[in-house]
Formats: structure tokens, C-alpha cells, sequence
């Protein structure tokens, strides 16, 4: 049989107010509505649940059971389905998050001192940004990750938080160097030259390569890392680009 909990919050509302008018003000309901209400009880319970008295509605044995239990079902209907109350400064969860080296340079520091004077009891466990990481968010297990390129598909919800751009890297003696302090360093010029990359296998896709594909090009990748303050090191004293 299917319970409506609505009829529980008409019924201890009655009990309360020992009145189907004063019940109906109460729940912001008409009168009439209260009455059905009142009526789908007693014939769920086989009992008037309520008789006229000399001060109002008086509750027979049957409500009088009736009434501590439905009120604790009420309350935890509505422990249960209410946004739980978080006080920051008393939390002590720990929150795992994915992130590349890149947005652990970039946002870390500002949002480590935030965490450390608005929630001083959380902690932080950070994670390499990687192959497995949607699923992993869409499990619980990670509970957000800084993502630099194209954003995921749903169930995964994006927030912006920041614009950036790409800026090409050479080593300073890379011929590439030398063009660039006295003109423009062209498509070609760019593509003229192997290249490295950081990957953390992630199903987006490169967004230099995307584009270059839309315009029919490639370039010649020698070298993949998983951390763009290593590739940095790695490319210096070589003619790769990044």
C-alpha cells in the first residue's frame, strides 16, 4: 500500500491545533483540502482519529498512538530530503582533487589560504589529473578536478574559472628564438620543427592538435611528458617546441 507523507503532516497538524481550520492556516492548505485529508486517514486507519469536543478536536486512543510516530517519520522525511546545514570552520572532511602541475601553480596557493582560514579543519589530498579521473568523479571518489581544456560531457558539472592562453616555448638558443626578436614566428615556421607535449591521457584530446586537424595540419611530436615544469627542463638546450 502507498502512504501519501503528506496526509502524516495534515494529521499532526490537526493533533497540534485540535482544529481542521487552524491545521489549514498552519500548512497554508483551504480548509476543504484539510478535510480530505482528514477523511483519507480515517478511512487508511478504519478509525475517526478525531471527535468533536467542548474545546474542539479531541484524538482518539488510535491518533494518540498515532501521534509520536508521525511525527519522528516527519522529521526524518525532512532530515533526510533538506540540504544538509555546513559550517566551514568546524568541517573536517578531506577532499580529494585531481589537478595537472599547471593549475596546482596557478590556483593551489590562493585556494590552500582559503581553505586554511575559512575551513581550518579540512583537509586536501591532491591527485594527477589522469585517464581514470571521470570516472573516478562520477564514482565520489574525487570530488572535483581543474580541467584546462575542453570541458566533459554530463553527468560532469563545469564551472569557469578562468581564462588563459597558450604561449609557445623554444630553448634560448632554438633558432626559433632568434626569429622571434625581430619578426613574427609563422604557422610554418612553427610546424618546421619537432615537438613536445604534455599528456595525462585524457579523452579531450590536445586543443593544439584539434585545431591544427581542422586546418588539414600536423605536427611532429618527439617528445610526451605528464608535467609541463618538467617538459620545461626537458626541452632546454634542444630544437623542440612546446
Amino acid at each position: 500500500m502507498r502512504v501519501d507523507l503528506n496526509l502524516l503532516t495534515v494529521f499532526n497538524a490537526i493533533a497540534e491545533t485540535g482544529s481542521v481550520s487552524a491545521a489549514a492556516a498552519q500548512l497554508s492548505l483551504s480548509q476543504p483540502a484539510v478535510s480530505h485529508a482528514l477523511n483519507r486517514l480515517r478511512r487508511l486507519t478504519g478509525d475517526p482519529l478525531f471527535v468533536r469536543g467542548s474545546g474542539g478536536l479531541l484524538a482518539t486512543p488510535r491518533a494518540l498512538e498515532m501521534r509520536n510516530p508521525a511525527r519522528e517519520t516527519i522529521n526524518c522525511a525532512q532530515a533526510l530530503l533538506l540540504p544538509a546545514s555546513f559550517d566551514p570552520m568546524t568541517d573536517t572532511r578531506s577532499f580529494k582533487i585531481a589537478s595537472s602541475d599547471y593549475s596546482s601553480i596557478t590556483i593551489l596557493p590562493s585556494l590552500l589560504r582559503q581553505v586554511r582560514l575559512k575551513a581550518p579543519h579540512c583537509t586536501i589530498e591532491l591527485t594527477q589529473v589522469g585517464a581514470s579521473t571521470l570516472k573516478l568523479l562520477e564514482s565520489g571518489e574525487l570530488h572535483g578536478s581543474f580541467w584546462g581544456i575542453k570541458p566533459p560531457e554530463k553527468p560532469i558539472v563545469p564551472m569557469p574559472l578562468f581564462e588563459d592562453r597558450l604561449t609557445g616555448i623554444v630553448s634560448a638558443d632554438h633558432p626559433l628564438a632568434a626569429k622571434a626578436r625581430h619578426s613574427s614566428v609563422l604557422l610554418e615556421d612553427y610546424l618546421a620543427y619537432p615537438h613536445a607535449v604534455v599528456s595525462h591521457n585524457v579523452s579531450s584530446g590536445n586543443p593544439v592538435d584539434s585545431e591544427l586537424h581542422a586546418k588539414g595540419l600536423n605536427r611532429k611530436i618527439l617528445y610526451t611528458g605528464q608535467s609541463f615544469a618538467g617538459n620545461l627542463a626537458a626541452i632546454e638546450g634542444t630544437n623542440l617546441v612546446m
